[in-house]
């Protein structure tokens, strides 16, 4: 608000602060409540080539032909797989204009056609057991090496604990890695290997989820986590001690210390991560978030080798995943073609 009042609330730049406040205040069309990371997005995707189109003038006085043509001139600047990105998030900014500040309506038809279809780029997100491996290896002799010395920093110690620590939750649980940053020392329950899970939540200080869907207990699993499950074991027993007489369950699972409720920024701890993928797989695209690929993908690859798999099994995969139905895990998740035709080509 104190920005907007200094820039003014009339100016062009006023008028994208107020289309944020909005957005954070009322929400969106389909979701009421709306992540920073979404707003972000929506103005990002459009507003530098909109203000340097617009200029120093506010548009409030505009016609609906001097909209038509500033939207169109951003449209068309934008590469093949942005346009309709920057189209939609410009409909959705004209409409708060029109509600606020009674502008002239667009007719939005000619500018979708120069829009076109919104462009899907999916990675396959595969990575083998090997490739893992060698990520978790290094990961670990970061940890070590820094360790060893005589002079060792203990603040960067607990920032490469926290680390492999991550690595082994998003490898073994498959859950978004904004999920896992939101966990609490409460929300790692193991009780043995094969029965422990993480819990993803929304309420609390720090959970988040996606969606509904992603809620609930979500089971670690695959060889990795089983191999190193005792030394989260003693991370846990370690931290927990540390914070005897307090509720400890309560502390963020990623804190700076023991104790504190402040946590390590999650981009400082999974850029690693994003180093060692690219490098294991020689693939420039590769990212954290291949691990959430890698373990559905894993999830149902066990349904379906099942001797007569059913129904069930691929529910059960899909609520460990947060998917609300088959088509998001075919879509966008399963990198393997024969795991979803597995029935088919037996």
């Amino acid at each position: 608000t104190a920005l907007r009042e200094e820039v003014g609330e009339n100016t062009n730049v006023g008028l994208l602060i107020g289309f944020v406040c909005h957005r954070l205040r009322f929400g969106g069309a389909r979701v009421g409540v709306l992540e920073h990371a979404t707003l972000s997005g929506d103005v990002t995707r459009f507003a530098a080539d909109w203000l340097d189109i617009a200029g120093q003038s506010s548009v409030i006085d505009w016609d609906e032909h001097q909209f038509r043509l500033c939207y169109l001139a951003v449209v068309v600047g934008k590469t093949m797989g942005a346009k309709r990105q920057a189209f939609d998030a410009l409909v959705v900014f004209h409409e708060y204009l029109v509600q606020v500040y009674g502008v002239p309506e667009v007719a939005f038809s000619e500018l979708e056609s120069h829009a076109g279809k919104r462009m899907t780029f999916l990675s396959p997100g595969m990575l083998t057991q090997l490739e893992i491996a060698q990520v978790m290896k290094v990961l670990y002799a970061d940890l070590e090496r820094e360790r060893a010395k005589t002079d060792a920093s203990p603040d960067l110690v607990r920032c490469l604990e926290m680390r492999v620590l991550l690595f082994l939750v998003l490898e073994g649980s498959g859950i978004r890695p904004a999920s896992a940053y939101g966990l609490t020392l409460g929300d790692v329950v193991l009780f043995a290997s094969g029965k422990d899970f993480v819990r993803v939540r929304t309420t609390g200080e720090y959970g988040r989820a996606k969606t509904s869907s992603s809620a609930g207990f979500i089971p670690l699993q695959g060889s990795l986590w089983s191999t190193h499950r005792h030394w989260v074991i003693r991370w846990l027993d370690r931290e927990k001690g540390r914070l005897d007489g307090l509720s400890w369950w309560k502390f963020p699972l990623f804190a700076v210390d023991a104790g504190r409720r402040r946590r390590f920024r999650r981009g400082y701890l999974t850029h690693r991560f994003d180093q060692l993928i690219k490098w294991v797989s020689s693939d420039p695209k590769g990212r954290t978030y291949w691990l959430r690929k890698n373990r559905v993908t894993a999830r149902h690859e066990c349904a379906s080798d099942l001797e007569r798999p059913m129904a069930r099994d691929v529910y059960s995969a899909l609520c460990s995943s947060g998917h609300a139905d088959i088509d998001t895990a075919i879509a966008s998740y399963i990198s393997d073609p024969a795991i979803v035709m597995s029935a088919s080509i037996r």
